[in-house]
């Protein structure tokens, strides 16, 4: 008898009992059965229902042994000794300082409640749970944009009760759920046609991880698209975007200021560790299935070679996604072009870590 093995037994029958409710929504030859308060009473309880399978999970187990180490003893240094020296120690730092922000807030609740155990765990995981339901309520919109609302709360029901996504967030511990929630977020504002909010929603994204560059090409796309192919130039509008743009990137700047002992070292200081990070791991493929991992190349050296036929393959992705992204006739483009991107990358790229397939 092992407690823990019965509540993942718990979790595993609710998820069948949701992945069965949503299987009926699916499949049920109805075109709108729920009324709009009715319809969204339901994604209230999926969420809800999801949230507490969350937090069960959480508690019950630590998570990556690793990573949850690191998160709590970054917490603990961004608040204890202020985010001007956190990449300015000896300590390992992988992160860009995006999600910094949020550990010195779970580093400030840390230290005031003194939290240890299984309610740090889940104060530690709280932020990836929360992006988790973000983006089933973000399903569940985008889907009920064009199908009934059933089928909409069966989509949302499908990505929260993914046993995958529980997984990675409330029991591994990992953040995937939020750079995927702020960079869906980048291609829906796109697709919208907001290129100025799309521009933020991007470079929130990218201050959470530099795996957000595999989404860039869609937001090029979206000014070719929007300006270029556009019946009638709108110049105003043009000067608006670039304004917007530039308004993102001085917003980045500025939050890497408080990074440094100076604004000028802080900004210097976080460059220089996006580029570190982004050298970091040369090896075909870091447990990531992809081509690579067919071949059994996980953890092997990159060679020069291999690393030009990845680029090589980078570019055909991007040539690829952009004909369908301009072969497309509505918004559905953004989204089929950006799967291209993501899973093309991942698959036929080198340095690919597992969980770069998650958005």
């Amino acid at each position: 008898y092992d407690h823990k093995e019965v509540v993942m037994a718990a979790i595993l029958g609710i998820m069948v009992i949701c992945a069965v409710f949503g299987t009926v929504a699916w499949i049920t030859p109805v075109k709108d059965t729920f009324n709009k308060k009715t319809g969204k009473s339901y994604i209230v309880w999926v969420l809800l229902f999801g949230f507490i399978v969350r937090i069960i999970a959480a508690a019950s187990y630590k998570g990556h042994e690793t990573d949850m180490g690191c998160f709590s003893a970054w917490a603990d240094m961004a608040f204890g000794n202020g985010l001007s020296q956190f990449y300015l120690s000896d300590s390992f730092h992988d992160y860009p300082p995006g999600y910094l922000y949020v550990l010195y807030i779970i580093g400030a609740v840390k230290s005031l409640f003194n939290l240890q155990g299984e309610l740090l765990w889940v104060v530690l995981k709280l932020p990836s749970i929360l992006a988790d339901l973000s983006l089933g309520y973000m399903a569940y919109n985008l889907t009920a944009k064009r199908f009934s609302k059933t089928s909409a709360t069966a989509v949302a029901v499908f990505l929260v009760f993914n046993p995958v996504v529980i997984l990675n967030s409330s029991v591994w511990g990992q953040v995937d759920s939020i750079l995927a929630l702020f960079c869906v977020m980048a291609i829906y504002l796109a697709s919208e046609h907001k290129l100025g909010a799309s521009f933020f929603a991007f470079a929130a994204a990218l201050l959470i991880k530099p795996q957000a560059l595999f989404f860039a090409p869609v937001l090029l796309f979206a000014v070719i698209d929007e300006f270029y192919f556009s019946d009638e130039f709108d110049s105003k509008k043009f000067i608006k975007t670039i304004l917007m743009g530039l308004g993102a990137v001085a917003a980045m700047l500025i939050l890497f200021m408080p990074f440094g002992r100076t604004p000028i070292e802080g900004i210097s200081v976080i460059i220089n560790q996006y580029i570190d990070t982004i050298g970091q791991y040369k090896y075909m493929t870091v447990n990531a299935f992809n081509i690579y991992g067919v071949f059994r190349q996980n953890w092997t050296e990159l060679t020069p070679a291999i690393e030009m036929i990845g680029y090589t393959f980078i570019v055909a992705i991007v040539v690829f996604s952009g004909f369908v992204f301009f072969k497309g006739k509505d918004s559905s483009k953004y989204y089929l072009s950006s799967f291209i991107l993501v899973f093309g990358i991942f698959m036929l790229a080198p340095k690919m870590h597992e969980r770069y397939a998650f958005p």
